[in-house]
């Protein structure tokens, strides 16, 4: 298989839906426009695009989502997907159905459910490799998971010719150095950091790209910063890097998951991008939560004019 390693920004793109708990077509049209020539590759169903909460099943819905969004893009942007899963067999029918709707690979993280040995974490995944259809990442998430992937099992399914590298949310500084020391001179496996505190450091120390998820407000900003890093202007990376900081932080201060992926949806709602509507088990961020988020947007000039009178409208 000829590897196309991804380069520089990953969107785990939110998942807009509206108050029925059913996909919003015109909201995911405005974030595929939204992403649209600003040179990032997006992710489906990621953690923060509430992955685990949606039927996986092959339903219609499904298609339809997928096409939508492909179609919204206008087939300008590589697309990859998330897959939750403990049953190989499971995993193995959605990735199938994924390649055949155009998705380009698949993020695959462990089973979740039985604590698992090394050789079963490279069963699993050689299980997988040797039947799919596409390419596959690893996805090692030990926050969601509660287990890691060790390196030096990564470092064994690096060389299966299907695997095409890893994204990884463990947030040591240790992993990261070690993953980089082992790949990045690899032109067949590629690393990439979803660890927001090691964004600059991550792609200045060689990742092949970073996980992203403020990328859904401001996906242009984060391609400069790549931009900036890869011809070596540290100084312009760095402003704009702290400045995604601070916006970040809006939404992720003090926050679990599920309180940043609701916070981040308010935010997009507030650049009239898609309703603030979660999946069940969640909800809505409070009247009190919501102020605050619009505040801090206004203070910073994050939000434009015509969104903002419309906002003073509605709660007048």
């Amino acid at each position: 298989m000829h590897r196309i390693l991804p380069k520089g920004v990953i969107v785990p793109l939110v998942t807009p839906i509206n108050e029925y708990h059913q996909f919003d077509y015109l909201s995911l049209k405005k974030l595929g426009q939204h992403m649209q020539n600003k040179g990032s590759t997006l992710l489906l169903f990621s953690g923060i695009g509430e992955g685990p909460s949606i039927d996986m099943s092959g339903s219609l819905e499904i298609q339809r989502y997928i096409s939508s969004i492909i179609q919204s893009t206008k087939e300008s942007l590589p697309i990859y997907a998330c897959i939750h899963e403990s049953s190989a067999q499971k995993a193995l029918e959605i990735a199938e159905i994924f390649f055949s709707l155009g998705i380009s690979a698949v993020m695959v993280s462990m089973p979740s459910y039985y604590p698992l040995k090394k050789v079963h974490i490279l069963r699993y995944y050689s299980y997988l490799a040797d039947r799919v259809s596409g390419p596959l990442f690893l996805h090692n998430i030990p926050y969601i998971t509660h287990a890691s992937i060790p390196l030096d099992v990564v470092h064994q399914l690096s060389c299966h010719p299907n695997i095409l590298g890893i994204q990884d949310a463990e947030g040591e500084n240790s992993r990261l150095t070690t993953s980089l020391s082992l790949w990045k001179s690899r032109t067949d496996f590629a690393f990439i950091s979803d660890v927001e505190h090691l964004q600059l450091d991550a792609l200045a120390l060689g990742a092949d790209a970073i996980v992203a998820a403020t990328a859904n407000l401001f996906p242009k900003s984060y391609q400069d910063l790549y931009v900036n890093i890869r011809l070596n202007r540290k100084d312009e990376a760095r402003l704009l890097w702290e400045k995604m900081q601070e916006i970040s932080a809006i939404y992720q201060k003090d926050q679990t998951l599920d309180g940043a992926l609701i916070g981040l949806k308010q935010m997009l709602s507030y650049l009239g991008l898609c309703k603030p509507s979660v999946f069940l088990p969640f909800i809505e961020a409070c009247e009190e939560e919501k102020k605050r988020i619009y505040d801090e947007m206004r203070h910073m000039q994050l939000i434009p004019d015509t969104i903002e009178r419309e906002t003073r409208l509605k709660t007048a």
